[in-house]
C-alpha cells in the first residue's frame, strides 16, 4: 500500500483521532516517537497518545529530565497498564 516506510509512518500517525501504542520493538518505538514529536511541535492536531504497558512507562521515564523532556511534553502522553485502561483513557481524552 505504501512505497516506503516514511509514507507509512506519516499515514499511521496523522490519519487518526487518537493512538494507542502497544508493547513492541524498534518499529513501534519509532512510531510512538514520531507521533510524540509531531504532537510536541504542533505539526499534527492535538489527539490522545496512550502508551500501553510497563515497558513504555520505563522507556519514557528514562527521558524525564528537564534538560531532555519538559513536563508539558510529558503531558502529551498517557501511560496505562491494561488494555481496558487504554481504551477508557482514549475515550475520555477524545471527549475533552
Amino acid at each position: 500500500r505504501f512505497s516506503n516506510l516514511r509514507d507509512r509512518l506519516t499515514y499511521l500517525v496523522t490519519v487518526n483521532d487518537g493512538m494507542i501504542t502497544l508493547p513492541g520493538g524498534i518499529g513501534t518505538l519509532s512510531e510512538m516517537a514520531l507521533a510524540w514529536s509531531l504532537l510536541q511541535v504542533s505539526e499534527i492536531a492535538p489527539r490522545p497518545l496512550v502508551l500501553l504497558g510497563q515497558m513504555w512507562q520505563d522507556t519514557v521515564s528514562a527521558f524525564v529530565q528537564p534538560e531532555y523532556v519538559q513536563e508539558r511534553h510529558m503531558r502529551l502522553l498517557r501511560c496505562v497498564l491494561t488494555p481496558v485502561e487504554a481504551v477508557e483513557t482514549l475515550h475520555q481524552l477524545r471527549l475533552t
